[in-house]
Parts: C-alpha cells; sequence; structure tokens
C-alpha cells in the first residue's frame, strides 16, 4: 500500500490513502506486499483453514486492518465513504481467493476505476449517497 501512495498521482487530493488501498488490493499478487498477505488465487481458502488452527494469526490480520483503516479515514473523505470504498475493495479478494465470478481483464481494470471514483465523490457524503 505505501508503494501505491507514494505513486498516487494526486497526492493534495483528499483519499490519497484511500485510493492507495484501492489500487493495491487490484494490483497483481506481490507476496512481498504486506496488504496482500502473500495470497494469491486460491490461498484464501487454505489461509482460513490455518487460521482454525492457529487464531492468533487473526489478531495479526485485525491489527493490520485497524491500522489501515485510521489511514484511509484520516485524509479528508468521510469515515462512511472510506469504510464502504474499503470493503468494495475488499471484495476482489474474496472473488479471487475463492474464484466466485471475479472480473477479469478489461472488466477488472474497470471495475477498480469505478471504486475509485467512490472514493472521489465531490460534496457528498457517504451518508448522503445513500439518502440517509
Amino acid at each position: 500500500m505505501a508503494r501505491e501512495y507514494a505513486r498516487d498521482p494526486e497526492p493534495e487530493k483528499p483519499g490519497r490513502w484511500l485510493r492507495a488501498y484501492v489500487r493495491a488490493s487490484f494490483a497483481e499478487v506481490d507476496p512481498n506486499e504486506s496488504l496482500t498477505l502473500g495470497l494469491g488465487q486460491g490461498d484464501l481458502a487454505s489461509f482460513l483453514a490455518a487460521l482454525a488452527v492457529n487464531p492468533e494469526l487473526l489478531g495479526l490480520i485485525q491489527t493490520a486492518y485497524d491500522r489501515w483503516h485510521r489511514l484511509l479515514v484520516s485524509d479528508g473523505v468521510d469515515e462512511v465513504t472510506a469504510t464502504a470504498v474499503r470493503f468494495a475493495a475488499d471484495g476482489i479478494y474474496f472473488a479471487e481467493g475463492f474464484g466466485l465470478a471475479p472480473p477479469v481483464g478489461r472488466q477488472r481494470q474497470q471495475v477498480c476505476d469505478l471504486i475509485l471514483a467512490w472514493s472521489a465523490a465531490p460534496g457528498r457524503t457517504g451518508t448522503e449517497m445513500a439518502g440517509a
């Protein structure tokens, strides 16, 4: 995620960490990248099985997500929007990890672009966009 943060083309624009999270979520799997935890397609089921026998792993993941969440909501995008965008970006792990009709090719990039657009909804909070 830090790599995507550093490469952000609009560093002065609010939501820099959020954009980095989305881009890192859609980046090709790199076993050295902590955001992906080194999991490739099909590895998620094995990882979940490992959690069952070693629950301490869950604590490590929870700590990482807590840290990422604090970053995502601290740089100018309201918390509801940042959380919804994070959940949307997280979906790529599950779709690819379990082979649940993940988007591929051009469609995969279009999904990433759409989620990035949600992170930049100017002047509207997540609550306003939800109609509350």
